[in-house]
């Protein structure tokens, strides 16, 4: 909730490219938060992937060019968002710290309703003064898309992967997502520069590779 709500409020100023660049520090703050709440160390190889994802998702954001992380500045409204990216960074932590045996269908409606509770309070002056039959079907569809498959879905996924894998690897999974943006580019018809983004991919891949092979590291989970 808590990224959700500094995402759409941080967009309306911070640049899309601003967003990705902070958003690849979820794995790293999940990784250091983790070290501290379950009391445990993360390996060298651990720590290599995370920095190495990092630096592989930012080249395929820049385009091969991490210049241009000389331009990010920590604006209002990034200050925002990054906080928006503490707040997804912990969630994995929260969920395995928390976690009792319930079956995880009944987790997530429960994290869904609560969530939506919170955001109806948050929004009830607004929500009344709405229009909502002027509401284009393009927007709810899309809204749509939002509540079944970016929130309901992934967060059924999340919970069940915060659960049996390590926080830093769950956030690390994100990494894919510059990944998954470039193939629905190339689907798209976008003519994509192999050379500029190639690295970062292959870095990405690599990264993916680690945190499902390495063994997950023992310590205090709970």
């Amino acid at each position: 909730l808590c990224y959700f709500v500094a995402m759409f409020v941080a967009l309306r100023e911070t640049s899309a490219l601003d967003a990705s660049a902070l958003y690849t520090t979820v794995p790293l703050i999940s990784a250091l938060v983790s070290m501290v709440v379950f009391r445990r160390r993360i390996s060298a190889l651990m720590a290599v992937a995370l920095l190495g994802g990092m630096a592989a998702a930012a080249l395929i954001i820049f385009r091969g060019d991490l210049s241009q992380l000389a331009t990010l500045r920590l604006t209002n409204s990034n200050l925002i968002y990054l906080l928006g990216c503490v707040g997804m960074a912990v969630n994995p932590i929260v969920v395995k710290r928390c976690y009792r045996g319930e079956p995880f269908v009944y987790l997530t409606c429960w994290t869904l309703i609560c969530a939506t509770c919170l955001l109806t309070l948050l929004t009830a002056p607004r929500l009344l003064v709405t229009d909502w039959q002027g509401v284009a079907w393009s927007l709810w569809l899309g809204m749509g898309y939002l509540a079944l498959f970016a929130t309901a879905l992934s967060f059924f996924l999340f919970q069940q992967g915060s659960v049996l894998l390590q926080p830093e690897q769950v956030s690390a999974y994100t990494y894919l997502i510059p990944v998954l943006v470039l193939m629905t580019e190339m689907v798209a018809g976008t003519t994509v520069n192999g050379s500029q983004v190639g690295v970062g991919v292959v870095g990405v891949l690599l990264t993916m590779v680690v945190m499902v092979l390495l063994p997950s590291p023992r310590g205090h989970d709970r």
